[in-house]
């Protein structure tokens, strides 16, 4: 926790009390206990699940709000006898829609026979009008068995800047730095054997399932059309495929809906057998809608179940996407305008001749009838978004008036498309 981060709850039990713990079932109480603990003299005891769902529940309503990052840290005990997983879960109400979701961190915590484990995680509060909002620990699993829970903290974290580096991995230190899996059976671990630089990489051993990764869970550090941009390196030597093709994924659930999109850029990346290969791509996240989920991961698409290698990775988050542009020239600068066509036709700001200030954009030395002032929209415009445009144009030493049309060129995947639809005829002024 730092400085400016809000503790919520801060329970140890020692008042003998259950300090605001109660239970989410009407035939079993949560109860103060002081036969285990953890420190002190007491704990919480929640004494057996009759339902699988059964637990101890905190309503922390009043003290949170959409958009708030949480932190849930306690320790766990329990002697039924053999290991349990548990894991720590928010149930909510938003928008009139109830729903679950667990705290990141906390999903396959092991809770050893007769040992306290410490669990701990954070959790997102998605955006919507937020009416319920209670935190429980549970168990999976259809035992009914009880257990114990002490020395709980929940934080409210403070507003974290999220533009910037936002993510930046050399594991030089010898840990995963916040790297997991999707498949637990299956863990990253810090090697030595190869690096991109330094001496340290992470490693993933190999994959059973075509999509088990590496994973970082970025949620915390993402916001509605913020902009991302990666880089990353991959590397592989125990296949005897000479190359593999990879890409890095986002998996993402907006308003309860799990989607997945790639990095634009690194799809199909080929990577040799044996060389450090570099990734770099962008990303807008979604401009719209309650993000609840937010994972990037590597991951290879041609067959092979061998593991590989990560390093220096680093995602900037560029903030908000630009929402287009607006241009008036008075700064004195094509302000990003440049000509497209024959090489004699340019473009210049040309004074006392604008529609509103002083100044506009001439277009001179056309010769052949395609020269014309360009704006590159590429890393401008998002997808599934519509857009208005609006310019005064004046013509200049061309004859009879005409009409003139705004035309939208894209090239995707070496095809060029002129969208007619999105033309506009532009009016001659006097």
């Amino acid at each position: 926790m730092t400085r400016t981060d809000t503790v919520l709850v801060s329970n140890n039990f020692e008042d003998r009390t259950t300090q605001g713990w109660i239970s989410n079932s009407s035939v079993i109480s949560a109860t103060y206990s002081s036969i285990m603990y953890h420190t002190g003299n007491g704990s919480l005891l929640f004494p057996e699940k009759k339902e699988s769902w059964n637990a101890p529940t905190y309503d922390l309503l009043s003290q949170v709000k959409s958009g708030d990052t949480i932190g849930f840290s306690a320790y766990l005990y329990q002697n039924s006898g053999t290991d349990k997983t548990f894991q720590i879960t928010a149930n909510y109400v938003i928008n009139g829609n109830e729903n679950w979701l667990q705290f990141a961190g906390t999903q396959g915590t092991t809770v050893s026979n007769g040992h306290w484990t410490k669990i701990e995680g954070t959790l997102v509060i998605p955006q919507g009008n937020l009416s319920k909002f209670t935190v429980y620990p549970e168990y999976s699993g259809i035992a009914t068995d009880g257990f114990y829970m002490d020395d709980v903290q929940i934080i409210r974290a403070a507003a974290v800047q999220s533009t910037g580096v936002v993510l930046s991995n050399d594991f030089e230190d010898g840990t995963n730095q916040g790297w997991s899996t999707n498949n637990s059976d299956i863990q990253p671990t810090v090697s030595t054997v190869s690096a991109h630089s330094g001496g340290k990489s992470l490693l993933y051993p190999k994959k059973v399932n075509t999509w088990d990764s590496p994973t970082y869970d970025l949620r915390s550090k993402v916001k509605n059309g913020d902009k991302l941009k990666l880089t990353a390196w991959v590397y592989y030597d125990s296949d005897t495929n000479a190359t593999k093709t990879f890409q890095f994924t986002i998996d993402q659930v907006v308003n309860g809906v799990e989607s997945w999109a790639q990095f634009e850029g690194t799809q199909g990346v080929t990577v040799p057998k044996g060389q450090w290969t570099k990734m770099e791509g962008t990303y807008v996240v979604p401009t719209a809608g309650a993000i609840s989920k937010f994972t990037v991961y590597p991951e290879y698409t041609s067959p092979g179940k061998e593991g590989f290698y990560l390093d220096d990775v680093e995602i900037v988050n560029e903030g908000a996407a630009p929402n287009g542009i607006s241009s008036d020239f008075e700064d004195r600068t094509a302000q990003g305008w440049y000509t497209q066509g024959s090489e004699g036709a340019t473009v210049s700001p040309a004074i006392g001749q604008g529609h509103t200030g002083n100044y506009s954009l001439l277009t001179t030395g056309r010769q052949v009838f395609y020269d014309r002032p360009t704006f590159e929209l590429k890393d401008m415009l998002i997808k599934g978004k519509t857009y208005k445009y609006t310019a005064w144009v004046k013509f200049n030493g061309e004859g009879a008036n005409g009409t003139r049309k705004f035309s939208m060129f894209t090239t995707k995947k070496m095809r060029n498309t002129l969208l007619e639809n999105m033309c506009r005829q532009l009016e001659p002024m006097e």
